[in-house]
């Protein structure tokens, strides 16, 4: 599973290259929604996202103590649901269908422009004012 977190990542950092820069009213905007909770998680780096991934693959209590750790080292953070996005990067979940990574720099709340990666599962489209 570790090489899956690896692959997904080094595939989310090099498979969407470098763009010209773009202004930010004219990237996508996705807005946060997890179902199941009150909250979505944003990951800060690999690590992060590997402690989740071995969570869901196996929900045991080192697993959950360290997906733990992550959130209180700051690797990881959770935003209220209805929070704001803008897409910076987007990539393809291998094996999964329909699901991405994707890097996103927060537009409002308490980790406003603040920047992390999250499962396109995890947001929906924002079609709401600029």
């Amino acid at each position: 599973m570790r090489l899956f977190a690896s692959v997904v990542f080094v595939a989310f950092l090099t498979g969407c290259g470098s763009a010209p820069e773009e202004s930010a009213t004219a990237r996508p905007r996705v807005v946060m929604f997890n179902q199941n909770a009150a909250d979505v998680m944003v990951f800060r780096d690999a690590d992060a996202l590997q402690s989740f991934i071995d969570t869901i693959k196996n929900p045991s209590h080192a697993n959950q103590a360290q997906l733990k750790a992550a959130e209180v080292d700051g690797k990881l953070f959770r935003v209220a649901n209805g929070t704001r996005a803008y897409i910076l990067k987007s990539v393809p979940v291998p094996s999964v269908p329909d699901t991405y990574l994707l890097r996103i720099r927060i537009r409002n709340g308490p980790h406003e422009t603040e920047e992390g990666m999250c499962f396109s599962d995890a947001t929906q489209p924002d079609t709401g004012p600029a």
